[in-house]
């Protein structure tokens, strides 16, 4: 049971990406741009360790990862690198997209 969390930032997707191909923007109800949908909590798979699944950004590629481990690393298999938690600066965190503290975690439901 946990939390399904939106991440949005105020910058928009690089459109020079050749993986990326015209993906629409879309916005949440504060403006920003989603990035990604999260799960996040334990879930009945989980219960036995207590270890939750955590969001953590890479600042080295921009990534977004979820995962149980203790020593999280980057889900990208081209850069695999150790991931910390987000850097804050008041209510806002760091966007591994832009590198601007303008990213925010939307709760939009309830997973169980």
């Amino acid at each position: 049971m946990g939390y399904i969390f939106q991440v949005v930032c105020s910058c928009h997707l690089p459109k020079n990406d050749k993986k990326i191909k015209d993906i629409p923007e879309i916005n949440s109800p504060s403006g920003k741009s989603i990035k990604r949908t999260f799960y996040h909590g334990i879930g009945m798979m989980d219960y036995d360790d207590q270890r939750s699944r955590e969001i953590y950004p890479c600042y080295n590629c921009g990534n977004l990862t979820v995962t149980r481990n203790k020593n999280p690393r980057c889900s990208n298999p081209k850069c695999r690198r150790k991931v910390d938690d987000f850097l804050k600066q008041d209510n806002s965190l760091k966007c591994p997209y832009c590198k601007k503290y303008d990213m925010e975690l939307e709760k939009i439901g309830l997973w169980d």
